[in-house]
């Protein structure tokens, strides 16, 4: 995994990726990065972090249109 996840209440609220041919240590300081956990290329902010690692968040249940008379 070359990816990095800050994570904020359980969810990603942002992806850090190295730059192509670079480590993710030679792009980002290491006080950023501690502040992060590895994460695999398709995690995406809006993501949450379960004890079995991350996972897109259930689609919000649309509500019906109020009835009319």
């Amino acid at each position: 995994m070359s990816s990095m996840a800050r994570i904020n209440d359980g969810t990603v609220v942002e992806v850090l990726k190295p730059i192509d041919g670079f480590d993710i240590s030679d792009c980002f300081h290491p006080d950023i990065l501690a502040g992060c956990v590895p994460c695999g290329d398709d995690v995406q902010p809006g993501w949450v972090l379960t004890e079995d690692g991350f996972a897109a968040p259930e689609p919000a249940e649309e509500e019906a249109p109020p009835a009319t008379e």
